[in-house]
């Protein structure tokens, strides 16, 4: 994916908020006209879209892989963020000037060496990317920020592994992590 101008960021927040507006009105994502977009937003691209109210997580939907035009991504996920994130309660029209929008445009998953724990706790101390744990059917990811609420590596590798579904206690040589980079930017409104 092409490098995002800040004005190509501001039209993925603006598409974010449509999309939002656009589910409190019509119970349904916005659709971004791609004929009028510039070539890098209709390159497929994948996000995550974190919702937060009075600096609380208000809800937080994502893709992992490209494979539809970014713009798209950007409206169905953060529409999903707002209605389909079942932790919490769907926005309302009067949520609509409270909601900060984040967006984060996710980089190519890379495989991570399989190693033990030992070596993967190391190799995280160091690095502290967004990762994806695999096992079966089960797979959970957390983006580069929970190392903001998540610090210790150990503790980081548990919780994704329990988001994941998975006993935090199971070997890593066992699970397939995947990592990625993001790139991250806000549009913040003023909190009441």
């Amino acid at each position: 994916m092409d490098e995002l101008s800040e004005k190509d960021k501001f039209e993925l927040l603006r598409i974010a908020r449509t999309s939002i507006e656009h589910g409190v009105k019509e119970h349904a994502p916005y659709s971004p006209d791609l004929v009028i977009l510039n070539a890098t937003l209709n390159q497929d691209g994948a996000c995550f879209c974190t919702l937060r109210m009075n600096d609380q997580l208000k809800g937080c939907i994502g893709t992992l892989e490209a494979f539809r035009p970014l713009a798209v991504d950007v409206a169905e996920n953060s529409y999903a963020s707002g209605f389909r994130d079942t932790r919490f309660s769907n926005l309302v029209f009067s949520d609509l000037d409270k909601v900060d929008i984040e967006l984060s445009i996710l980089g190519k998953l890379t495989p991570i060496k399989n190693m033990d724990d030992t070596e993967l706790l190391r190799y995280l101390s160091k690095s502290k990317p967004g990762m994806v744990a695999q096992m079966g059917s089960h797979k959970g990811t957390f983006l580069p920020s929970v190392w903001d609420t998540l610090p210790e590596p150990s503790r980081f590798l548990e919780e994704l592994k329990k988001k994941a579904g998975l006993d935090p206690k199971e070997d890593s040589l066992n699970i397939q992590y995947n990592e990625y980079t993001v790139e991250k930017f806000a549009e913040k409104r003023n909190s009441i």
